[in-house]
C-alpha cells in the first residue's frame, strides 16, 4: 500500500510538470515566470491541473479576461464534472483541457455547457483541437431477454431495459439480468454481478421465476424506507430514489415516468451513477429526469450529455435529495444550456409525508 502511495504521488508529480511545461510552452511562459510560477496547483486523478491568474493568451491591457483560467492534463476521456468544480471553487472565467489520449466523449460533453471550455488532445507536447465523439449506439434486447423476466412481475418488481439486456429491480436495486451469450439466453438471479456469478456457480442453468421472487422477497425486507439500517440500503441509491419517483410521478407534477438507460452501462452496484427516467409533466410537457444521491461531481456533465443526445426537446429535471442540493451542483447546472430544474425529495430512507 505505502508502494502504491508513492507510486501514486510520482504519477502526480510527473503530470504536475507536465502540464506547467505545456502551458509554457504554449503561451511562451518560462519556468520563472510570475503567471506561471505562481500558478495554484490542483489535484484531479490521472491527470493534473493548474490555476493561472489570468488568460495567459494577450494582454490585459488590450482586452484580454482577467479573470483566473484553469488548466488540466488527463490521461481519461472521462471527468469534466469534476474538473469544473475545482475552476468553479478557483473563480475561473475559462478552461483548457488537455489530453493524453483523444478526448472525444469529454469534448461532446464540454458542448452541452454555456462556458468557456477548450480541449485539446496532445501529439507530444504540440496540443491540437479536439474533435467530438458520439455516444456508442444503444443494443437493442431481443424479445426473448425482455419476455425471460416477464413471469417475475408483480407489485414490487420493474423489469428495465438498458444497454441491450433485461433488468428485473426491486426498490432500483437489481435482483436478476437476462441477456445474450453467443446467441444463449442467459438469466442470472443475485443482487448485482457478483452475486448473480456466485449463484450461477451454485446452481448452473437457467434461472427458475421461484428463485428470482425469492431474492425480491429478501430485497424488499430490508429495501423499504421503515425497515431497519442495512447494506441493501446503501448500493445503487439514486436506482431506488428514481424508482420512489416512478411509483408515484403525479405527487411530483408528473403525469408518468418510465426507466431510461444512461449514455453508458453501469459498472458495479457501488458506483456513483445517476439513474434517468422520460415521461411527460401532467401539462405533456416531455421530461428527462435525472436522479442522483450524494453529491456526484459528474451527475450535471452525465445528464446535459443524455439531454443533449436523446431528448433535447425535453425537459431536464436534476433530482435529488435535499441535503445533497449542493451550491456547488447548482452552479454547474446554471450553465448548462438545458436551463434545467431542481426536484429536491426527502432522503430515500425515511417514510415520505403525504
Amino acid at each position: 500500500m505505502i508502494e502504491e502511495n508513492a507510486d501514486a504521488r510520482r504519477r502526480a508529480q510527473l503530470q504536475a510538470a507536465k502540464l506547467k511545461a505545456i502551458v509554457g510552452e504554449r503561451y511562451g511562459l518560462t519556468a520563472d515566470s510570475p503567471l506561471l510560477a505562481e500558478a495554484e496547483s490542483l489535484a484531479i486523478p490521472e491527470g493534473s491541473g493548474l490555476v493561472l491568474a489570468r488568460d495567459p493568451s494577450g494582454d490585459a491591457s488590450a482586452g484580454a479576461s482577467v479573470e483566473p483560467q484553469a488548466h488540466f492534463v488527463t490521461a481519461t476521456d472521462a471527468g469534466l464534472g469534476g474538473m469544473l468544480l475545482l475552476a468553479d471553487r478557483a473563480g475561473a472565467g475559462s478552461m483548457v483541457v488537455y489530453g493524453d489520449v483523444p478526448l472525444g466523449s469529454l469534448t461532446r460533453q464540454s458542448r452541452v455547457f454555456d462556458f468557456d471550455i477548450e480541449v485539446l488532445n496532445l501529439e507530444g507536447r504540440n496540443p491540437v483541437p479536439a474533435s467530438a465523439a458520439a455516444p456508442a449506439t444503444e443494443p437493442v434486447a431481443p424479445d426473448e431477454v425482455v419476455m425471460a423476466l416477464e413471469g417475475t412481475a408483480d407489485d414490487d418488481v420493474r423489469t428495465v431495459v438498458e444497454h441491450g439486456e433485461a433488468v428485473a429491480e426491486v426498490a432500483g436495486l437489481e435482483i436478476a439480468r437476462a441477456s445474450m451469450d453467443k446467441g444463449e439466453l442467459v438469466v442470472r438471479v443475485g443482487v448485482g454481478w457478483a452475486d448473480q456469478e456466485l449463484a450461477a456457480m451454485i446452481e448452473p442453468g437457467l434461472a427458475s421465476v421461484d428463485r428470482i421472487r425469492a431474492a425480491a422477497a429478501l430485497v424488499r425486507q430490508h429495501r423499504r424506507p421503515d425497515a431497519p439500517p442495512h447494506p441493501l440500503q446503501r448500493v445503487a441509491a439514486e436506482r431506488w430514489l428514481l424508482s420512489r419517483l416512478m411509483d408515484d410521478p403525479q405527487r411530483w407534477g408528473f403525469a408518468e415516468l418510465a426507466p431510461v438507460s444512461m449514455l453508458e452501462p453501469r459498472v458495479g452496484l457501488r458506483l456513483n451513477a445517476p439513474a434517468a427516467a422520460a415521461g411527460t409533466r401532467t401539462d405533456g410537457t416531455e421530461v428527462l429526469v435525472v436522479a442522483s444521491v450524494g453529491v456526484n461531481p459528474e451527475l450535471v456533465v452525465m445528464a446535459g450529455d443524455l439531454h443533449q443526445q436523446r431528448y433535447p426537446q425535453a425537459e431536464l429535471v436534476l433530482a435529488m435529495p435535499e441535503a445533497d442540493n449542493h451550491k456547488a451542483i447548482g452552479r454547474q447546472a446554471a450553465r448548462l444550456r438545458a436551463n434545467p430544474t431542481f426536484l429536491a425529495t426527502p432522503a430515500i430512507t425515511k417514510p415520505w409525508p403525504n
